[in-house]
Order: C-alpha cells, then sequence, then structure tokens
C-alpha cells in the first residue's frame, strides 16, 4: 500500500471549505475522518502481513487527536512485549518491519513525492484547455519537469487514484 500524498489532501481540503464555506465538519473532524479511513486499509495490510501498516495507524491516531483502535493497542502492546519481555527480536525493523521495502531508492521515493502533484495540477489544466490526455503531453511534462513520460503518467494516474479515494470519503461522510 503506498502513502497517500498529504500535501496534496490539505491542498484539497482547502478548496472544500472554499467551495463549502457552511461545511458540516470543522477541519479536526474532517482530518479525523479521512484518517479513519487511511486506518481501516492500513488494518487490512497488517492482517496481510504487512507490518509497518501498525506504525502508520499509530501516525494518524497521534497526528489526528483520535484514540488507538483496539487492533492497534493490541498488536503494539504484543510487539514491545516480544522485544522487552520475552527478548524475541533484536531489531525494531523485525517487529514492525521496514519503512520501506528492501531496494528502495529514498532518492525515488523524495522525487515522486515532490513531483506527483505537480505532474497532476499540470495535467489536469492542460486538459482543461483542451489538450488530450496523452503519452505526448506526458512526454511535454515530463521535458518540464525533468523526468521521462512513463513517470509523468505513473504519477498522474497514481494522483488521480488518491484524490478518486478522497472524493469518496468526503461522498461517505456527506459532505459533498
Amino acid at each position: 500500500m503506498s502513502d497517500r500524498n498529504h500535501a496534496h489532501f490539505y491542498v484539497e481540503f482547502e478548496n472544500y471549505l472554499k467551495e463549502n464555506p457552511n461545511g458540516k465538519v470543522t477541519d479536526l473532524e474532517f482530518r479525523q475522518r479521512y484518517a479513519l479511513s487511511e486506518i481501516e486499509h492500513l488494518r487490512l495490510a497488517f492482517e496481510g502481513g504487512e507490518r509497518v501498516a501498525l506504525m502508520k495507524a499509530i501516525y494518524h491516531c497521534a497526528s489526528n487527536e483520535l484514540p488507538l483502535p483496539i487492533w492497534v493497542s493490541t498488536a503494539y502492546i504484543r510487539a514491545i512485549a516480544d522485544v522487552f519481555v520475552f527478548a524475541k527480536h533484536k531489531s525494531w525493523d523485525s517487529v514492525f518491519g521496514s519503512a520501506y521495502p528492501k531496494g528502495a531508492h529514498l532518492n525515488a521515493i523524495r522525487k515522486e513525492r515532490r513531483l506527483k502533484s505537480k505532474v497532476y495540477d499540470k495535467v489536469e489544466s492542460l486538459s482543461q484547455r483542451g489538450e488530450a490526455i496523452s503519452g505526448e503531453l506526458f512526454e511535454l511534462i515530463g521535458k518540464e519537469l525533468g523526468i521521462c513520460k512513463t513517470l509523468v503518467s505513473e504519477y498522474y494516474y497514481s494522483q488521480k487514484r488518491e484524490l478518486d479515494e478522497f472524493q469518496e470519503i468526503l461522498k461517505n461522510s456527506g459532505n459533498t
């Protein structure tokens, strides 16, 4: 499961507030609803064996003033006990999983996070001016940003999926 682009989330939230000045939820309530949706995705990932999902769930709870769900607190207590009580592990990575998969290149991850919103915004802007979303458009944007058209395409469609999920959260929260 990839991390969602939180910077773009806040831009979308600001746009939502502008379009709905008498919105039904506060910033904190909105962030909490988003976080709860993320935590549910993380629960499924954790149950599927993705141990790092536990740390991500704790992050979402702590940064959005949410109590830990039972599955999070239970898993965390077990993990800590496995280290300090039962001495089953020497490394936190063996308990919580590695933050990034083996072979991941942090420069590439940072590059994607830095450029994904830019790519999406440029594609959408040019599309609204009548440009077709195509390989040629991706190539044009890639030249401007110094990346290949394949990365432009990957970043665009990844960001689009995230925003579609975000819109679904808005719809399900009764605020669209």
